[in-house]
């Protein structure tokens, strides 16, 4: 259970075009919590997340999500086992894992409300407006507090096409809600109560640069194996 919420909530984080793409780096902190008797400690790391013309690459310590929205396409990476799971867009989980966890799908359900604000202020040197994300489910509710910014001169229109196709994941009923969204999230503060769990974490950018990015960052390396779904051992 604690990997597959971790995999939806790192999916979650994909929150998120020119000739050279751009380099984001986020820092993602999360509390400590406790689940099932385990306490999990405080965890931070640095995100990095290319967006080119029609492709985005999130990379996390353990593992990668590349988009190609031209190919139609989403590979989740996992450098540890070196191995990959390809997956069609628009992204349904189902698709990702394996049957014995496909019932925890009936608990996955979600409906999201988005509500923009008039607050603005300044998060390092991009101008922010603030919106409110609710997402409610039968394991609980998980909130969102996001500050974006238009001061980034990405194609903001292809990058929502990217995230509307990896945000619904086949269990959001109403994934349209985050079209309301205009911009890209600098700081997200994140509250979840889930199954009696209460989370806290956060995530902001640190780095913008424009970049050519090295050959072969938008595939899976031609040396990992191709897997169909994940398997139970990948949950652990």
């Amino acid at each position: 259970m604690k990997k597959f919420l971790v995999i939806v909530v790192s999916v979650f984080f994909l929150s998120v075009l020119l000739s050279a793409d751009y380099l984001i780096k986020t820092k993602m902190h999360m509390d400590a919590f406790e689940m099932m008797g385990k306490k999990q400690p405080a965890t931070d790391e640095v995100v990095e997340n290319w967006i080119g013309k029609d492709r985005m690459l999130t990379h996390q310590q353990s593992k990668m999500f590349i988009v190609r929205i031209d190919l139609k396409k989403m590979y989740y990476v996992m450098p540890k086992s070196k191995s990959y799971v390809e997956i069609n867009l628009p992204f349904d989980i189902s698709s990702l894992i394996p049957p014995e966890a496909a019932q925890m799908m009936s608990m996955m359900k979600i409906t999201v409300k988005v509500t923009p604000t008039k607050n603005s202020k300044m998060i390092g040197k991009w101008n922010c407006t603030e919106y409110k994300v609710e997402m409610k489910m039968m394991m609980g509710t998980y909130n969102l507090d996001m500050w974006v910014t238009k001061d980034i001169k990405i194609d903001l229109d292809a990058y929502n096409e990217m995230y509307a196709n990896v945000s619904a994941m086949g269990f959001i009923e109403n994934a349209e809600e985050f079209q309301k969204i205009k911009g890209y999230p600098i700081h997200t503060e994140m509250s979840m109560n889930m199954m009696g769990m209460n989370i806290k974490g956060y995530n902001t950018v640190t780095e913008i640069t424009q970049k050519t990015p090295p050959p072969g960052l938008y595939s899976p390396p031609s040396d990992y194996q191709k897997k169909e779904k994940l398997g139970m051992q990948d949950f652990k």
